[in-house]
């Protein structure tokens, strides 16, 4: 079966991602984006009726906090004194930082 990614649906997936596409990036995209489905699609054939749905891919569960299982009380916070005292920039008790969003987003 083939599927089909209309230009303007690229357009907005581009939009989104803030890129401005060539037109020869425009034509790769598409066809990449249209085998991406295809195959993203096959899963309706599968039959899944006995299979139980899988909430994480492994069942390890914070094997690199060695704080898993304790109470969050259990180990000194900072005060926000402490976590401001080497910010480049601070203002009223936050943290300045560069702005990523822009209005029209």
């Amino acid at each position: 079966m083939t599927y089909t990614v209309s230009d303007k649906t690229l357009e907005l997936l581009a939009n989104l991602s803030k890129l401005n596409l060539t037109e020869e990036e425009k034509r790769l995209f598409l066809k990449q984006l249209e085998e991406i489905v295809a195959y993203i699609s096959k899963i309706k054939e599968l039959d899944t009726k006995n299979t139980k749905p899988l909430y994480h891919s492994t069942e390890l569960k914070n094997v690199f906090n060695e704080n898993a299982g304790r109470k969050a009380s259990s180990k000194r916070s900072l005060s926000q004194k402490e976590a401001l005292a080497n910010a480049k920039q601070k203002k009223d008790g936050y943290f300045v930082v560069p702005k990523i969003l822009d209005k029209n987003a």
